[in-house]
């Protein structure tokens, strides 16, 4: 009798063990520069909303195991690269090779994001609007201060105005199409959801533009490229506007691979600059 228990014990576990390793699923890939063509060490993996978390060799190649059949969201980031958002459908097969994915370089100009716009500027129309495309700073030390000081002043960049610069809106050109100017005051209030962006200094190409004389700059403005928040702001001005009310709401990545995000804001005064203006 004690030898059937322990034959029958024996048994079970075996029969779990060979369950929990038919339920492991292993995934690889390769991480390459989207320039370059070069593999990428040091690239961290990490999945969304779980526990795994690797980085890439010196080939650029990386491997990790789950402990059972599901769809992982991954989130691939380097400092000197664009994060990156990738799914991998382990229920299919219990080995997934992702392939190759590539990461394209940041813009030296977004290391440190500066805005030239203030926030009158940015609610003003396209006619009265000269101010340069390329609204952030630059390694250059002139640009960095007037970045801080001279926003007021209508600060141009190499004397050049906005329609001498490329505004992208997820990748759609948004210049006005009869004089190129930039209507900022279009998108002014949405400050929240405005944050993800990518530029290049004057006629240096980007991934998304050929370079322009004042630069161009990229805005994304897809929900997985949200990270999760809830805003809801209110400000005052005596300026464009009296009153400013914004509110956001953004999921981020989620586990079944699903983004959303939502943004709003409302710019109200009970008159114009001088009396009796709307």
């Amino acid at each position: 009798m004690t030898n059937f228990k322990s034959i029958f014990v024996l048994l079970i576990f075996i029969l779990l063990t060979s369950f929990n390793v038919s339920s492991q699923v292993t995934i690889s890939g390769k991480v390459y520069g989207a320039l370059s063509n070069l593999p990428l060490s040091g690239v961290e993996i990490n999945e969304i909303g779980g526990k795994i978390k690797t980085y890439t060799d010196k080939n650029g190649y990386f491997t990790f195991i789950v402990e059972e059949k599901k769809i992982v969201n991954l989130s691939f980031t380097s400092d000197e690269y664009e994060s990156y958002f990738a799914s991998a459908n382990g229920k299919v097969s219990d080995q997934v090779d992702m392939g190759i994915i590539k990461l394209y370089p940041l813009s030296k100009i977004d290391e440190e994001d500066v805005s030239l716009l203030n926030e009158a500027e940015l609610s003003e129309d396209n006619e009265s609007q000269r101010v340069s495309s390329l609204l952030t700073s630059s390694w250059d030390i002139f640009s960095r201060t007037a970045a801080y000081n001279f926003g007021v002043a209508r600060f141009r960049v190499r004397g050049l105005g906005n329609e001498y610069g490329n505004m992208y809106l997820n990748g759609m050109p948004m210049n006005n199409l009869d004089d190129g100017y930039i209507a900022w005051s279009i998108w002014g209030g949405l400050n929240d959801v405005m944050r993800r962006k990518n530029s290049s200094s004057s006629l240096e190409p980007a991934f998304f533009d050929f370079g322009a004389l004042a630069g161009a700059t990229n805005v994304s403005l897809l929900a997985s490229d949200q990270w999760k928040q809830t805003r809801v702001s209110y400000a005052v001005s005596n300026r464009s506007y009296r009153n400013r009310l914004m509110a956001t709401y953004s999921t981020g990545m989620m586990e079944n691979g699903w983004a959303f995000s939502f943004s709003g804001s409302r710019r109200w005064a009970q008159e114009g600059f001088k009396p009796g203006t709307f």
